[in-house]
């Protein structure tokens, strides 16, 4: 069940269970998945540094080898309960194939589930592979070069006040959000597959509504606290208090913009999902460039709530159109969410100790030296 790394000098690196890939039990569907699993997560973590990804497939493994071990304790009780003559024993070895078969899927299940918050394909989306690979490559060469733009306009010191925004705003949004962006797309994706249409509506319904709530906590919080925001982000310095309160919006319009995106996971309406990120990158470019250019580090928070702005917007408009915008605060509706909500907490309870992490270690390099480092 341990995951390994062989690490090169910069971030290539060779990720695979401790114990290989088991030929011996090859065949026989007994093998353990969860070391592969979680090697996944160690690419994500230190080759691609998606921390919030690595910390989504992390947590949902947990959460399954919980679930699992509950299973395999009610087993246990249900073996002590059987007769031992042979035909109780061969009964109950049936049963316990049936059951590692069941542990399996459970792991299985939080592998997908996991990676799907990774932004990864799962296996029920394999015929879209060409699709989202070709929009990969696009999306990866138009961010270079705008990566490359970024740099030349507003070199180091901006990258780092860029970070060390995005940084803060990604920490009240992951710690706000409940983490219904990724924790709805289970119950959607469940009812939608048995073409439950009425109970799909209902939770497209339910995770709007909590998304709408979660979306003006978080911006309110990041509006009340941005002070002290300044004062964290900036080692003592309340000079970034007015960004901050700009900034605000950029929360509500990711909380809002992560639940639309929920809904087109969970009905799998990949195609939208795909050209939406297409247009999302092209217009950030569109939009950033120019202000850059003309603003230098002035453009810079004008430019992140534009973009994320724009971004809601596009998937908004694929969201709407396929499910027209429906909400609803009655009590019913809403306590329709208190499950999804109790699994979001996990991710947000990892995002929040991984963000604040990621935030103490670039606060440590600012006092050291300077927004550039960071």
């Amino acid at each position: 069940m341990l995951a390994s790394a062989s690490l090169a000098t910069g971030k290539m690196g060779l990720y695979e269970p401790i114990h290989g890939s088991a030929p011996d039990i090859a065949g026989q569907n007994i093998a353990n998945p969860m070391a592969t699993i979680l090697s996944i997560a160690m690419m994500l973590r230190y080759t691609f540094g998606l921390l919030e990804e690595a910390d989504a497939v992390e947590v949902q493994t947990e959460v399954t080898e919980e679930q699992a071990a509950e299973q395999t304790e009610e087993t246990s009780a249900d073996d002590q309960q059987n007769d031992d003559n042979e035909a109780d024993q061969d009964e109950q070895q049936s049963d316990d194939t049936e059951d590692d078969k069941k542990d399996l899927d459970i792991v299985l299940a939080g592998y997908h589930y996991g990676i799907l918050k990774a932004g990864m394909v799962p296996n029920y989306i394999s015929d879209h592979t060409g699709l989202f690979g070709g929009v990969q490559g696009i999306v990866t060469l138009i961010t270079i070069i705008r990566t490359k733009l970024v740099a030349t306009l507003l070199g180091t010191t901006g990258f780092g006040l860029n970070e060390t925004y995005n940084r803060t705003l990604n920490w009240v949004k992951s710690t706000t959000d409940l983490g219904l962006s990724f924790s709805a797309v289970k119950k959607i994706s469940e009812y939608y597959d048995a073409e439950d249409k009425q109970q799909a509506d209902n939770a497209i319904c339910m995770l709007r509504s909590w998304g709408l709530i979660t979306a003006i906590f978080g911006f309110l919080t990041c509006l009340i606290f941005s002070k002290l925001f300044s004062l964290w982000s900036f080692d003592g310095d309340k000079g970034y208090t007015l960004a901050f309160i700009l900034l605000s919006p950029i929360i509500a319009f990711s909380a809002i913009n992560g639940c639309e995106t929920a809904i087109l996971k969970g009905t799998r309406k990949l195609k939208q999902i795909a050209v939406a990120q297409l247009i999302t990158v092209v217009t950030t470019f569109c939009i950033s460039i120019p202000l850059f250019w003309k603003f230098k580090l002035l453009g810079l928070v004008p430019s992140l709530v534009l973009v994320s702005f724009a971004s809601l917007v596009v998937t908004c408009y694929f969201s709407f159109k396929a499910f027209p915008y429906r909400i609803s605060f009655r009590k019913k509706i809403l306590n329709e969410g208190i499950d999804t909500i109790k699994l979001g907490i996990y991710f947000t309870l990892a995002s929040f100790f991984g963000a604040g992490a990621l935030s103490i270690i670039a606060n440590y390099l600012m006092n050291k030296g300077n927004a550039e480092i960071t």
